[in-house]
This record gives C-alpha cells, sequence and structure tokens, in this order.
C-alpha cells in the first residue's frame, strides 16, 4: 500500500532507547534506527505536521499558551472517557533491513488493542513489574545498571505482554 510517512514526535525519545538497548544488547555496530508516522494520503501528513508545528509555536506564545491552558488542555487529572479510550489502538509496523543485498528484508506487526497513551501504558508498566517480580529467573540480563525494557526484560516482558492483549507477529 502507498501512504505518506511524516516524522512522529516521540521519535527522538525511543531512538534514544532503541540505541542504548543497541549498546548493551549488541545488536550491530551499523544499526540504523529510523521512525515516523504512516498516513494514507499526502493531504493528511501535510495536516498532521502543520497542525505539530503550529501547536509547538503556540505553546511557545505566552498569551497563546494561557489560553491554551484555560480553554483547550485538559486539567490535572482529567483525560479522555472510557469510552474514547475502548475505540483507540496502536499498530507498530517494524522493517528490518539488511545491508549485505542477498539477506530478505524482514517486517514485524505489533498491535495495541486499545489506548496507548492511558490503558496500554498502564497494563505495559504492570507488566514490566510483574516481570521483575515474578519472572526475574527468566531475564538473560541479571546485572545492575541503567537499562532499557528491552535490555533487561526483553523476551520475558514481550511473552507476558503478549499474554495479556498485545499481538506480535
Amino acid at each position: 500500500k502507498k501512504s505518506t510517512r511524516t516524522l512522529f514526535f516521540m521519535a527522538g525519545v525511543n531512538a534514544n532507547a532503541v540505541k542504548r538497548s543497541n549498546a548493551i544488547n549488541g545488536y550491530g555496530n551499523q544499526l540504523i534506527y529510523c521512525e515516523g508516522q504512516a498516513f494514507k494520503s499526502m493531504f493528511k501528513g501535510i495536516t498532521y505536521l502543520l497542525g505539530l508545528i503550529m501547536f509547538g509555536l503556540a505553546l511557545v506564545i505566552p498569551p497563546i499558551r494561557y489560553l491554551l491552558r484555560e480553554y483547550v488542555l485538559p486539567k490535572p487529572g482529567q483525560g479522555p472517557s472510557e469510552a474514547d479510550m475502548a475505540k483507540g489502538y496502536l499498530v507498530v509496523t517494524g522493517v528490518g533491513e539488511s545491508m549485505d543485498s542477498n539477506t530478505p528484508k524482514v517486517t514485524s506487526v505489533m498491535t495495541f488493542p486499545v489506548d496507548p497513551g492511558y490503558k496500554d501504558t498502564a497494563r505495559m508498566v504492570v507488566e514490566a513489574a510483574l516481570t521483575l517480580a515474578l519472572d526475574s529467573d527468566k531475564l538473560d540480563n541479571k546485572q545492575g545498571g541503567v537499562f532499557t525494557p528491552a535490555a533487561c526484560q526483553g523476551e520475558a516482558l514481550l511473552n507476558r505482554l503478549c499474554d495479556t492483549g498485545t499481538t506480535f507477529t
């Protein structure tokens, strides 16, 4: 399928987690990580980017920032309704390509069935804690230090997430 790809606003944060995981797990010294967001049309992609730029500019202009805080942005403790969270979902498609032209491209898809910003984040945090508490014997890396979930919990966490709603193919 043809789609328009743009930047994803969390890409910088996620890239640092992938770089740290690579440094610990040793995926390879030529790993290149690039993240984006796909849209069904160029118009939707451009609209998204323009909206992101306008929102960023609005946040740095004090009078507009004040108006956003007072009348647009949710107040502390507010958030989406249960119905909105039930409608939410996330599909992450990963594509791996080798520097060797004889190696085929690999694609994986990970889906999260509910709102990733609230409900699924809470589920993932709980599963990460349960992995540390109950499945420590399944962890590959038992050293101390600063780890990413992939470097510390790896397959043990992935299995827990898949057992509680995430699909990974």
